[in-house]
């Protein structure tokens, strides 16, 4: 009765994502406001960055980098999302500065571990990618230091107990450490499509992505390509407001010399070449699948500017005021769509709810003719509205706990309905809204003796 993609519920019940994320997005469901752990840990970014960017740039170009970080769309649209890859940003950001700056304290050492562990248990394929070279670095800076033994336990341990529980989650919820719930799930998913079992893995092949992207099943080479050029324009759009950003971006690769350009070159490949073998173009919220290209793309920014402002008789001023005009001139129209019907989601039928008291008993929503909308600044062109998901979101208005108000898919019919009340919830009134998302949205019907009555809110 309550249906939700990415939930699997054979043979046992569970999401289809690690834990990592819903766990320090609980923090914030416990103290009552869980839209704002992202923003906070968002709030986060400019200052890591800035940080970073002291070792490695001027204190003005630092600055500037953390400026861009603030401003850039791309940040602002994930760090309003419930998505996880802004924590997964500041994670790595964080282990990023502590080994860049090769703090003397152990216990510095070991929070930059538990940031990596936590980025094993929330994207495990960034803690391939980036995680592991990360490590790789750090023992290799720590070993030429003294304390050396004490900061690499201090790293070492955290990251190991996170591998383990990922392996544990794994085995909880698959039934096998090595059987991660997303590929589970999409075996599931495709049991009677065109794709195969194991469609979810990466690399290349026939018999590699679980539906058709580019207009055909399969991932190759030229499909990666094709998928990365797309991705790249959504991330340029995304980067200031308007476009250009990367080429920005790239004056100021170029511009940098030795370990610095190895290092930001290195992060970009990595980012770049390891989603290239994933299937999926990952078109939600811009180019998220490079989110992680954040780590070193505000630092290029602000170079590139200084570096095309030091050709100029202008003054350091200059560049912050291009940062500002920029941002300001192209944000909002990416930001537009972030409004209250994102996703198909408004607060429409939570207030009228609230404005008529009703918190207890059970709301069926019926999605009649499916809405489609899009958002193709961020992205996505079509998108077919789901009625839990439409109309303040059934999933936030919906009681886990059973006492107050339940919200389900609506039944095919009156009888059916009052079978699924009679033998479960055969106390409760029971309220229908027929196509949350519409412009028909404001019918309230009751149930009552005479079938549903229609109460206009």
């Amino acid at each position: 009765m309550l249906l939700y993609p990415f939930l699997e519920v054979t043979p046992r019940y569970f999401g289809a994502f690690p834990a990592g994320w819903p766990a320090l997005l609980s923090l914030g469901t416990i103290a009552g406001f869980p839209w704002l752990v992202n923003p906070l840990i968002g709030a986060s970014l400019p200052i890591l960055t800035w940080l970073l960017a002291k070792e490695f740039l001027s204190e003005n170009t630092a600055k500037l980098s953390a400026a861009v970080m603030a401003l850039s769309p791309g940040v602002l649209i994930l760090s309003s999302s419930h998505m996880s890859q802004t924590s997964v940003l500041a994670a790595l950001l964080f282990a990023v500065v502590v080994i860049s700056r090769n703090r003397d304290s152990w216990l510095i050492w070991g929070l930059a571990g538990l940031a990596l562990g936590y980025v094993e248990n929330a994207r495990p394929y960034d803690a391939i990618l980036l995680g592991a070279p990360l490590y790789l670095i750090a023992i290799y800076t720590l070993a030429k230091g003294r304390d050396w033994l004490i900061k690499i336990v201090s790293l070492t341990v955290p990251i190991i107990a996170g591998g383990a529980l990922l392996l544990y989650d794994n085995y909880l919820t698959t039934g096998s450490p090595l059987i991660f719930p997303i590929n589970q799930w999409f075996d599931a998913w495709v049991s009677d499509m065109p794709a195969s079992p194991g469609c979810n893995r990466l690399g290349f092949g026939d018999d590699v992505g679980c539906f058709a992207t580019l207009g055909s099943l399969g991932h190759t080479p030229a499909k990666a390509l094709q998928i990365a050029s797309d991705t790249a324009v959504r991330l340029d759009s995304l980067l200031l407001g308007p476009p250009l950003g990367l080429a920005i971006a790239l004056i100021g690769l170029v511009s940098l010399r030795g370990r610095t350009l190895f290092l930001a070159l290195a992060t970009l490949l990595i980012c770049v070449g390891g989603y290239s073998l994933y299937w999926s173009p990952g078109i939600a919220y811009g180019a998220r699948l490079w989110h992680n290209t954040y780590i070193v793309l505000p630092m290029l920014v602000a170079v590139g500017l200084e570096s095309v402002r030091s050709k100029t008789s202008f003054k350091a001023s200059a560049s912050w005021l291009i940062i500002i005009f920029t941002v300001g001139f192209g944000a909002p129209g990416r930001l537009s769509e972030l409004g209250n019907d994102y996703w198909c989601v408004n607060g429409d039928i939570g207030e009228a709810l609230d404005t008529r008291g009703i918190n207890t008993g059970v709301l069926f929503l019926e999605g009649g003719p499916q809405l489609q909308t899009g958002w193709p600044e961020l992205g996505v062109e079509e998108f077919i509205c789901d009625p839990l998901i439409s109309s303040s979101n059934g999933f936030y208005l919906d009681d886990p706990n059973g006492e107050g108000l339940l919200v389900r898919h609506a039944l095919p019919n009156i009888e059916q309905t009052r079978a699924y009340l009679a033998a479960l919830h055969p106390e409760s009134e029971a309220w229908l809204i027929k196509s949350p998302g519409q412009t028909d949205a404001s019918q309230l019907y009751q149930l009552t003796d005479n079938g549903w009555e229609l109460s206009k809110y």
